[in-house]
């Protein structure tokens, strides 16, 4: 039913553009086999929720008496390129044995990843919960049809969604999406950006850990990204006043070099983003007027992104932020691994911090 109410219309025969080549080799690319494992269930609707629990029954029975291991608890966020060598991805996280995962990019059912449920295996293979909320709906290309006639149901139009996870040994006290405004410019009926939360039973006197995951828009200027996020920073911010918080995902922040001279990317000469990296900036007009703080420099978080061996651009899009008011960060790990992602995995170890809370004004 997801596409039912979207306004019809047909598809047009239109010579491609430069940055529409551009977009069309960063985001299709062949997915490595895998043997799914998990069954397929039908995914949330754009903007919406589901929780799966893969956890062995071992493992709920100790988190029912003791909850999740002591602190420090382990962090990793991680753009997982939509699940492309899936196989790459578990075996990195394995060996990194997460308390949380924050995960974007992160596909359900499509054809360009072997239409497995990329979180799901995920969380089967890790032996986690693993929450996943919808923010795009792709239709099969190969069909010349009215996209408002397409439905989850239409098998042969619907080619599955992408979206953003969390996953946790720690038992879910509840979820929910962040609707956040659309920062591109350009209305899509298929796709909603949106944070999700997951607040965590860590057990002791009702302690508790807020989780965000979220994905900005990469073909958007800075500013557009910055308001995009503001309803996550706003969030996140408040429940660190009693809480803790850990926030993490791709925040495309590549207005630097040459991405901000193009027009595509929300650049453009005479906006003065060129000036600096992205990152530099939201560290000086965002984060540092909060109590989140990334542990991470623009080396240890970079991405570099490359089209027929030239580079386009690079810098660090990805973040993974604490709230250092209740959360002290006392270790962490960056790795990239071309042959799982063309994303680095960035994992902090957080404790509890006895710092006072303070008031903050955004």
């Amino acid at each position: 039913q997801q596409l039912r109410s979207i306004t019809r219309q047909r598809r047009r025969s239109v010579a491609p553009r430069p940055m529409d080549r551009v977009k069309a080799a960063l985001i299709d690319s062949p997915a490595s086999p895998f043997e799914q494992t998990v069954p397929r269930e039908l995914p949330p609707p754009l903007g919406r929720s589901r929780t799966r629990d893969f956890r062995p029954a071992a493992l709920k029975a100790r988190i029912a008496e003791a909850r999740i291991a002591e602190a420090p608890w382990r962090i990793v966020a991680w753009n997982v390129e939509r699940g492309y060598n899936l196989k790459a991805v578990i075996s990195s996280l394995k060996a990194e044995d997460p308390d949380v995962c924050l995960l974007s990019e992160v596909d359900v059912g499509c054809e360009r990843s072997g239409t497995v449920d990329v979180g799901a295996e995920i969380g089967a293979a890790l032996g986690m919960v693993c929450v996943f909320a919808t923010e795009k709906i792709r239709v099969n290309r190969t069909r010349d049809a009215e996209i408002g006639d397409v439905g989850m149901d239409d098998a042969d139009a619907f080619d599955g969604v992408e979206g953003v996870a969390i996953l946790t040994k720690a038992d879910v006290l509840r979820a929910e999406t962040i609707l956040l405004p659309d920062a591109s410019g350009r209305r899509n009926p298929a796709k909603q950006r949106c944070a999700l939360r997951a607040t965590l039973d860590l057990g002791g006197s009702g302690e508790t850990l807020d989780c965000f995951a979220v994905h900005l828009d990469a073909f958007a200027g800075r500013a557009a990204r910055v308001d995009q996020f503001r309803p996550v920073l706003e969030a996140a911010v408040a429940a660190g006043a009693d809480g803790r918080v850990v926030v993490g995902g791709d925040l495309n922040t590549h207005q630097h070099g040459l991405a901000a001279l193009m027009p595509s990317l929300g650049g453009g000469f005479w906006s003065g983003d060129w000036r600096g990296t992205e990152a530099a900036r939201w560290r000086a007009d965002v984060f540092a007027k909060t109590p989140l703080r990334d542990p991470f420099d623009d080396d240890a978080g970079a991405t570099t992104v490359s089209l027929g061996g030239l580079t386009l651009w690079g810098g660090k899009l990805d973040w993974l932020l604490y709230d250092e008011r209740r959360l002290a960060c006392v270790a962490t790990g960056a790795a990239s691994s071309k042959d799982a992602s063309d994303h680095p995995w960035l994992r902090i170890d957080v404790a509890p911090s006895d710092a006072a809370a303070d008031s903050v004004t955004l």
